[in-house]
């Protein structure tokens, strides 16, 4: 499972560009979420810890929304991965398997990825790099130009507080609550919060509405067919397929997708489709409410721009 947790958000940076190197969001997001994933399995013994650290990297990734698209969508792989690994076992031993199956999983989807570039490119391979500005000639002169974005970058600190903030608020409320697959909460926070409350409330909207839809199809699917192991292998292949078909079509209908890929994912564990898909859909409503909440607490909107990716 956690080879799997690895690749299959991995497959989604085929669509993002951060540098000339194609397969730089894939193979940064491989290596943070191994990282991320032995830390959050460290962590998991420890309330607070888990608290901190997880809100510290989903600050980070509030932070990186101001700088577009691609390092938005490689942080919160990272913050993800957190989340996921902190609710397993805390031992050291397991900490390091979990995260090198992560990377594992990442580097081969990477590697498939790049090989089928070579005979039918999509994504970044087919995207024509927009024109950029020249760069820094040295070393110093990066450093000057990111700390001159950093220092102006004050709604962009100012959304990674409230980021971090309702991140560590969701670890503690669902710990509290005890939720079965309760890392649910704060990666719908995270993943739904905007800095914009409009964009808060219209992605939460469909969240909700892609998430409910999906637990209900996966659900009666599961009574009606009562599939075996071979038949949830089937359905997660061509709903994972689905997810990153429409992943830039309509949030309501990736959140479809998705749900199902990830209520198929867990029963192949050993948990019935029926209770993945009721505790998916309770976390989902916790963690769009807090981030709801405490977007509209945290006062007027920031001025950056909002990420469109899922």
């Amino acid at each position: 499972m956690a080879a799997t947790m690895g690749a299959f958000p991995t497959g989604f940076g085929a669509h993002q560009r951060l540098s000339h190197l194609r397969s730089a969001p894939m193979i940064l997001a491989g290596f943070g979420m191994g990282v991320c994933g032995f830390l959050g399995a460290i962590l998991s013994d420890s309330l607070l810890g888990s608290a901190l650290v997880g809100g510290g990297i989903a600050a980070i990734c509030g932070f990186a929304t101001q700088y577009g698209q691609a390092p938005w969508w490689l942080t919160l792989q990272w913050s993800i991965a957190f989340l996921l690994a902190a609710r397993g076992p805390p031992e050291l031993p397991a900490a390091l398997m979990r995260g090198s199956l992560v990377f594992a999983g990442a580097a081969l989807q990477t590697l498939v990825i790049v090989v089928a570039w070579h005979w039918h490119p999509f994504g970044a391979a087919s995207d024509v790099p927009r024109a950029e500005a020249t760069p820094p000639s040295s070393r110093l002169g990066w450093l000057v130009q990111l700390f001159r974005r950093v220092i102006s970058g004050q709604a962009g600190l100012r959304y990674a507080a409230i980021a971090g903030g309702t991140v560590s608020a969701a670890i503690l409320i669902e710990r509290h609550l005890g939720l079965g697959n309760g890392y649910w909460v704060p990666m719908t926070a995270l993943i739904i919060l905007q800095p914009k409350r409009r964009d808060t409330l219209v992605r939460t909207a469909q969240r909700i509405a892609g998430t409910f839809l999906g637990a209900i199809s996966a659900t009666l699917f599961a009574v009606i067919v009562r599939p075996d192991g071979i038949i949830l292998v089937s359905c997660v292949i061509a709903l994972a397929w689905a997810t990153y078909a429409v992943q830039r079509v309509n949030y309501a209908a990736f959140s479809f997708a998705i749900t199902s890929t990830v209520v198929f994912l867990i029963a192949l564990t050993g948990l019935p489709e029926p209770d993945a898909a009721r505790r998916r859909t309770i976390a989902t409503a916790i963690g769009a409410a807090l981030a709801v909440g405490c977007r509209y607490l945290a006062g007027p909107d920031s001025s950056i721009e909002p990420s469109q990716q899922k």
